[in-house]
């Protein structure tokens, strides 16, 4: 229940009783007071900060003088105080925590990370010492070979022919997994040779020949797609 705030009173010919056991409290708004009771009639009274400093009061239920003692100023700004370090140990320590949740994520990290940076150094070192290999190589003649597309004089370890422009990686593409593929699965190893449109054609051709011929020609067809793949030339 809401108590009034004290009035100071007319002395009555003697001089106030003191106040000198109280509980210092914050309120919801933030604001602090001092809760006592009365030292007359034991009336749970309170006072604001501002009401602490008046001479003496009156308690509202009894109508007596009082004083409460100074040393309620001094223990609400004790009990102030101690509520601001708190306050501020309280974000120091979220702070701690955030801090080291962001290290321990930092180390796990740089943990997971330590194979990979050892095998890009492995890595690094592979190439290096493939490059020193190919500068003590190219002191002697180079080996040459000649192009699977064009027939050209090119260089054996050529990635790309300089005359026609292949692509001599296709070119390894082997002949008799590219059977076995067509003959497996189709049109796969035509693909596999990069002749899309020609595995396309052949499956369509196949579907068409099977439906129109009740399945009879499926087995010819298809063993002619995988013959196609076997024979032909892969591309760049």
């Amino acid at each position: 229940m809401q108590i009034p705030k004290l009035k100071a009173a007319s002395q009555r010919g003697s001089e106030p009783a003191i106040v000198s056991e109280f509980n210092v409290k914050k309120t919801l708004l933030g604001k602090y007071i001092v809760s006592y009771a009365c030292p007359h009639c034991a009336a749970q009274l309170r006072s604001s900060e501002s009401e602490l400093g008046q001479e003496y009061d009156t308690c509202p239920e009894c109508r007596m003088p009082f004083s409460v003692t100074s040393d309620a100023s001094e223990e609400m700004e004790a009990v102030r105080l101690a509520a601001r370090e708190a306050k501020r140990n309280k974000r120091n320590e979220k702070r701690l925590a955030e801090e080291q949740r962001k290290l321990r994520l930092e180390e796990e990290i740089l943990r997971h990370s330590q194979p990979l940076m050892q095998a890009e150094k492995s890595e690094r070192e592979r190439r290096r010492q493939l490059v020193e290999s190919y500068e003590s190589e190219s002191v002697s003649e180079p080996r040459t070979r000649p192009c699977p597309f064009c027939r050209e004089t090119i260089l054996e370890g050529a990635i790309k022919c300089k005359h026609c422009g292949s692509n001599l990686d296709a070119a390894e593409k082997d002949d008799a997994l590219a059977g076995c593929l067509g003959l497996l699965l189709g049109p796969v190893g035509l693909w596999y040779k990069g002749h899309w449109a020609a595995g396309f054609a052949w499956l369509v051709m196949t579907m068409i020949f099977a439906i129109s011929s009740a399945g009879l020609l499926l087995i010819p067809c298809w063993i002619g797609m995988a013959i196609h793949a076997a024979s032909a030339k892969p591309r760049g």
